[in-house]
């Protein structure tokens, strides 16, 4: 499973004094899911920065929060690598552990999907393709991760033949509105950031999610061709 190097910056309050805040964690996808959904995200910080600052009085909306994929643990510490998955269960009721161990279930269900369990969701993800974009390096960069983790999960199909065509045309409308949405925040962002690193990095991921689309839609004929092209050359 991807690993993310996340750091959380910005101040809090220590008695009446103010507290400088500059933590890194190493955390799963999942719990960056949760970091990235606007229902848990308030609760992942907390729990994630209790681990660390304890008695600190935390104001989500003061903090700014970078996300980074990693290739290798920044932790080595066995203690301090679990803390995404066992400190944050306590400190917020378990409530991440039984959303990922929902997730999991979905995705078994989604593996497994045929026609008749085809089903609209739209509206679990409308909110993503209104969002608006400030201009702030955190609030793009939070949000591009909001709409990327959003939809990551989700398929465009082929309608064709379908017995319910009308959702499915209807859920890949939905998913094409958020990927635009993405466009649109990537957009912003290259005009307000001069980190060359971070471009690339969000960059990247509109490059994933647009193939994403074109091998859940035109899979089979981009595979055909792919073989049709080595069979040309073999001859």
């Amino acid at each position: 499973m991807t690993k993310w190097k996340v750091t959380i910056i910005g101040t809090g309050k220590l008695g009446n004094s103010p507290k400088m805040i500059n933590e890194i964690f190493e955390l799963d996808e999942n719990t960056i899911r949760d970091l990235s959904n606007p229902s848990t995200k308030e609760q992942v910080i907390k729990g994630l920065l209790l681990t660390r600052l304890a008695g600190v009085e935390i104001d989500v909306n003061k903090l700014g929060v970078n996300r980074e994929e990693i290739r290798k643990p920044i932790i080595k510490n066995e203690t301090l690598k679990n803390v995404g998955k066992s400190a944050i269960a306590g400190a917020i009721g378990g409530a991440i552990v039984n959303k990922t161990s929902k997730r999991k279930k979905e995705r078994k269900v989604e593996v497994k999907e045929d026609d008749e369990n085809i089903t609209s969701f739209v509206h679990e993800l409308s909110h993503l393709h209104n969002l608006s974009f400030a201009n702030d390096v955190n609030d793009i960069t939070n949000k591009l991760d909001e709409i990327y983790y959003g939809i990551k999960s989700y398929k465009w199909k082929s309608a064709s033949g379908h017995k319910k065509e009308s959702i499915i045309n209807e859920n890949n409308r939905c998913l094409t509105k958020c990927l635009n949405k993405y466009k649109q925040g990537l957009s912003i962002l290259y005009k307000t950031s001069d980190d060359e690193e971070i471009k690339k990095q969000y960059n990247r991921k509109l490059k994933w999610l647009k193939l994403k689309k074109a091998f859940n839609k035109y899979g089979l004929f981009i595979g055909l061709f792919i073989v049709m092209l080595i069979l040309a050359i073999m001859l």
